[in-house]
């Protein structure tokens, strides 16, 4: 069984469901409330975990009911949480989304999640030697994010970095990055350059996810679509979340880059089915 390292963000989303979305100053009557256990950290370590790896999640909550929570998701889900800390008088990361038929606003609250730094980091190096692979996002500090790709690229542990919320990837940290994988709008937005040019330029490195339209990626030779597969959408949320954990999950298991993005659609696909994020994630025993 493959190790699988996420460090990363762990939040508790507040979903209010509206008939409307509210204008400045206006009181709506929501339809339902729910706590569900979310971020993009915590997502992965979990779809990863679905699919038959050992996850070991590494980042921080904070001292209330929240992060209790999510602590009780990860063990029910079969992740590794004893890297995971709690702060005392931090709150945990809180998402609040609010969302109707037609669109969402989503307000992030980083709490716990702002504190991980080189000093946690350090705490865990030890543990990360054993891992085949770390995934990385930007929903904790960027600064601590380079410090882990540092590590790691000294040590020959392959990296794989979700660079969303989108934010700048520092061009010499490309080389340290064994997969980048980012949809259309952040790709766009970090090389301000045609997509066609920077996978090519980028080949088996960078992924670019595209919804509906699947992923495309640049072999050496060609530029490649993988098209997704047609199902009926219930609920996106998670769906970028899980292909990234099922991609990883592929390539640990020696599939080629193309075999583990087809999967990764298949993926990402079914969790759309589904109302949720990680309870619509599939496991192992779907495929």
């Amino acid at each position: 069984m493959k190790n699988i390292a996420v460090i990363g963000s762990l939040n508790a989303d507040l979903m209010v469901q509206v008939p409307k979305l509210p204008v400045p100053g206006e009181t709506l009557m929501g339809k339902s409330f729910e706590v569900l256990p979310g971020g993009k950290g915590m997502n992965q370590a979990v779809a990863a975990a679905k699919l038959g790896a050992h996850v070991m999640m590494c980042g921080m909550v904070g001292d209330d009911s929240n992060g209790t929570l999510l602590l009780e998701q990860l063990r029910k889900t079969g992740v590794d949480s004893s890297k995971v800390l709690k702060v005392e008088q931090m709150s945990t990361g809180t998402a609040l989304v609010t969302t109707s038929e037609e669109d969402n606003t989503i307000v992030v609250i980083p709490g716990a999640n702002g504190c991980m730094d080189s000093h946690y980091v350090d705490s865990i190096k030890h543990s990360l030697k054993e891992a085949d692979m770390v995934l990385l996002q930007f929903e904790i500090p960027s600064e601590t994010v380079y410090y882990i790709i540092d590590y790691c690229f000294e040590n020959d542990i392959p990296v794989m970095l979700d660079p969303a919320p989108a934010g700048e990837v520092k061009e010499e940290y490309l080389d340290k990055i064994t997969y980048l994988i980012l949809n259309e709008t952040e790709l766009e937005g970090i090389f301000k350059l045609p997509k066609e040019e920077v996978l090519e330029k980028h080949s088996n490195k960078i992924i670019m996810t595209a919804g509906k339209d699947g992923a495309y990626f640049h072999n050496g030779e060609t530029l490649m679509h993988c098209k997704a597969k047609t199902v009926t959408c219930v609920d996106a949320t998670g769906a970028g979340d899980a292909f990234h954990g099922a991609f990883a999950v592929a390539v640990l298991n020696g599939k080629t880059i193309e075999e583990a993005v087809l999967f990764a659609n298949e993926v990402a696909a079914f969790t759309t089915t589904k109302k949720g994020a990680q309870s619509a994630m599939p496991d192992k025993d779907h495929f």
